[in-house]
């Protein structure tokens, strides 16, 4: 997968809707780690809930079919408060298949984390990014193409405009 066509067709529905359509695919699969890998890091940083048990919102950027999000659903204090977002109409029906009957609480939404239309702003308390923004990174890292540029910069500004705490911190 390494040629670059197919690293700059990453950025786009149609590979992914073509990947988890294959008979073959797998029915989870984790970028880079799972949640095993991830614990000490997600006990240490995730926010517990506050003193009125609201639990903090936890926006999973390009979700793809991870199971991270049920992973924090079913830990002895779970975290239910979850919005799962990709672009990709497939994954997404797929999760909805199999977990929206058991983890209603975890919302799988269809929709490109460049143009987050449904995510209010700063309504978004965690963003986790486990490989969606290296997705769009295709070409060279000193002189990116435009396409590059743009699928970035329309990411991160998506992204920081939804997170709660970004403006009171970062002004």
């Amino acid at each position: 997968m390494s040629d670059a066509k197919t690293l700059e067709e990453l950025a786009f529905p149609k590979y992914w809707d073509d990947r988890y359509s294959k008979p073959d695919a797998e029915e989870s699969f984790e970028w880079f780690k799972d949640y095993a890998k991830l614990k000490k890091f997600m006990e240490k940083w995730l926010p517990r809930p506050e003193e009125d048990g609201l639990w903090p919102l936890i926006l999973h950027l390009g979700c793809g079919n991870s199971t991270l999000p049920i992973d924090l659903a079913t830990l002895p204090i779970p975290y239910n408060n979850q919005l799962c977002l990709d672009f990709s109409s497939v994954v997404i029906t797929q999760m909805r298949s199999l977990y929206s009957t058991s983890h209603p609480s975890i919302k799988f939404i269809e929709q490109d984390v460049r143009h987050m239309t449904s995510i209010a702003d700063f309504s978004i308390d965690v963003a986790i990014d486990k490989g969606t923004l290296d997705a769009m990174i295709s070409g060279s890292l000193w002189d990116p193409p435009d396409v590059v540029k743009t699928n970035t910069r329309l990411y991160i500004d998506e992204v920081c405009s939804t997170i709660s705490s970004f403006v009171t911190e970062f002004g």
